[in-house]
């Protein structure tokens, strides 16, 4: 089950708070996000490889990933990741932070403001995911502009553990 498919059960079994489905952002934060995880990829695949997977799913990934690719994940950044990665992420980094400004009702951190919505979860579950993956890459990630950092610490409620 895809994540648009658990948000629309999730509106349907239990509607307030609503994540606000019917304003449509969340499909172009996801279209925003998509820029940045299609240039940030080696980089990310690589990451979350070495730092997040137990030993033995890392050697079973690894083994997919060159079979996919054509070429080791580690080949794979060294071509296409890094500074070059990089570089090709800025842009979807810019739509992200328009879809942090575009739609708001008032200064809130969120997309909309002051409300959470899904396309905030959207984007809290992407920096989490590179905070897992590598805390240097998240910084990056996270320090490239300000609304990022405090979108981030707004959702830390939602990002806590309870286990």
């Amino acid at each position: 089950m895809d994540s648009q498919t658990i948000a629309e059960r999730l509106e349907e079994l239990s509607p307030a708070p609503s994540l606000h489905l019917d304003t449509m952002v969340h499909e172009s934060v996801h279209a925003a996000l998509l820029s940045v995880i299609g240039a940030a990829r080696p980089t990310i695949i690589l990451a979350a490889q070495q730092n997040i997977l137990s030993e033995g799913s890392a050697a079973w990934h690894a083994q997919d990933r060159e079979r996919r690719f054509g070429k080791s994940v580690e080949q794979w950044e060294k071509d296409e990741g890094g500074e070059k990665g990089w570089k090709a992420a800025q842009p979807g980094l810019e739509a992200v932070k328009a879809e942090l400004n575009r739609h708001k009702r008032d200064e809130g951190p969120f997309v909309l403001g002051g409300t959470v919505s899904y396309g905030d979860f959207l984007i809290a579950g992407f920096f989490e995911w590179l905070r897992r993956a590598d805390a240097s890459l998240y910084e990056r990630y996270v320090r490239y502009d300000e609304s990022f950092k405090k979108h981030r610490e707004a959702c830390e409620p939602w990002l806590a553990r309870d286990d």
